[in-house]
């Protein structure tokens, strides 16, 4: 489209956004460059980040075959230096989104790095995404219509997380920016308040402090922008917090909302996302553990997973039981339907004298539905119990599982731990452990697969383990 059919509004350069806490440039950042955060031993600290580019969640499911650039540090007392990923290749195209609307959203690869880091008297983990580019809006096929979605290009997102301890005390510093900005609007397009407001701030080319200033305000005040009748955009936000025993930072760049007019399906990309924590009360070692309600495979191409995932914070939870729910999740993907309904996760973790530590990880599913297999199944619920002696010891663990019912094709199956049952169109096996180990377990309470779709289901995921570093 020539340039006199549109308004363009562009500003590049230099523009950067900074939320709560600022632009983290802290001590404890420049001095995770020194050459004194190459030291390496067990603290008296836990550190842990998890960093990504983008991630997709499909009616409240996540799709696991586009979590760009992930790069974790799981809970260590041991500091362990940087760690980097990157993308192999861009998610243009890779989005299960209607032919009609793919088109609208182009993200280049992206670099995720981690680093737990030691200088002088600070101690720090830290997080860092940066997508070099990203294209939102343009030109697609409605029908026997072309419709001209306003364009938003965003060069060089970036998203840090810096969590840390200086002198003894916990702190924390998060930032979210981009080197350049343009926003195109198809001539003649009416545009809403909030966007004209936005325009206006970029376009008054006003000092740096004072555009973050009052980027901010807007993004307070507005939330989310509509782009026409597929895409809504909300910037990104950060937050922190710091107490007595612990500090964790979260930046979170941008989020975008892609709606399927064809089925009503909401799918929310999270694009730049850095978090890190760190904590004391760690003289047992670190809890490693995770509950997770589902995850499917629909052969090698998509994976799905999570359902609000839950972690045991790396100290524990001093003895409280802590809980999580979800009222309904659903996968839909080529016909297959899977519904749940009633998730439920509960944990606890507590540190015991002479560096001993117990918790549990527990996941429950009210209800599990595949009307494609013709497949009802209620009362699901995994736990694993751990226990840790002392350091060196092999960690105890007690592997339950409960089903209240299972129904295939209206006949109801009875299953104990480690048993399966097979009909033409699949398998169901029911209590899964694997990767067993020194440090602890994992256990899927049922395990499905469905042999016309080429799916392999899991349901009601608990990991329970401790490490001593």
């Amino acid at each position: 489209m020539k340039k006199s059919l549109r308004k363009t509004i562009a500003a590049s350069a230099v523009f950067a956004v900074a939320l709560a806490g600022g632009v983290a440039a802290s001590d404890a950042t420049a001095a995770s460059k020194s050459a004194a955060a190459k030291r390496t031993g067990i603290t008296k600290f836990a550190y842990k980040a998890n960093v990504f580019g983008t991630k997709a969640v499909l009616n409240g499911v996540e799709l696991k075959t586009l979590k760009d650039a992930l790069a974790v540090q799981k809970c260590t007392r041991q500091l362990r230096g940087e760690k980097v990923k990157g993308s192999a290749l861009s998610t243009d195209n890779l989005l299960p989104f209607p032919d009609e609307i793919k088109d609208l959203i182009h993200i280049s690869p992206s670099t995720s790095r981690t680093k737990t880091y030691r200088v002088g008297n600070t101690y720090g983990v830290r997080g860092q995404n940066v997508i070099a580019d990203i294209k939102v809006g343009g030109p697609i096929q409605v029908g026997d219509t072309t419709v001209n979605v306003p364009v938003l290009k965003i060069e060089g997102l970036k998203s840090v997380a810096d969590s840390f301890n200086k002198n003894g005390k916990f702190g924390h510093q998060e930032s979210f920016g981009f080197g350049g900005i343009s926003l195109e609007i198809p001539e003649g397009d009416v545009i809403p308040p909030e966007v004209q407001d936005l325009l206006d701030i970029i376009q008054d080319n006003l000092p740096i402090t004072e555009t973050v200033n009052q980027v901010i305000d807007l993004l307070k005040t507005v939330g989310v922008i509509e782009i026409g009748d597929y895409l809504s955009l909300a910037l990104g936000h950060t937050a922190g917090r710091a107490g007595k025993h612990s500090a964790q930072s979260n930046a979170y760049a941008l989020r975008i909302q892609v709606n399927n007019p064809q089925n009503d399906a909401k799918t929310i990309l999270q694009l730049g996302r850095a978090y890190s924590r760190i904590s004391d009360g760690v003289p047992s070692g670190v809890f490693r553990s995770t509950m997770s309600a589902l995850d499917l495979k629909l052969g090698d191409l998509v994976h799905f997973g999570g359902v609000s995932p839950q972690t045991i914070d790396c100290e524990g939870t001093g003895g409280k039981v802590k809980t999580k729910k979800v009222a309904a999740a659903s996968v839909l993907l080529d016909g297959l339907v899977v519904d749940l309904t009633g998730v439920k996760y509960s944990w606890m973790g507590k540190q015991l004298p002479k560096k001993k530590a117990k918790g549990f990880v527990k996941t429950q599913i009210g209800a599990v539905s595949i009307p494609a297999a013709d497949i009802v199944i209620n009362g699901i619920t995994s736990k694993v119990n751990m226990r840790s002696k002392k350091p060196g010891v092999k960690v105890k663990r007690k592997v339950k599982t409960q089903i209240g019912s299972i129904m295939v094709a209206g006949q109801k199956i009875n299953l104990a731990p480690g048993q399966s049952h097979s009909w033409d169109g699949g398998v169901i096996r029911y209590q899964v452990r694997q990767n067993d180990d020194f440090y602890g377990t994992e256990v899927r309470a049922l395990k499905i697969q469905l042999f016309e779709q080429n799916v392999t289901l899991t349901l009601a995921e608990s990991a329970g383990r401790i490490f001593f570093k």
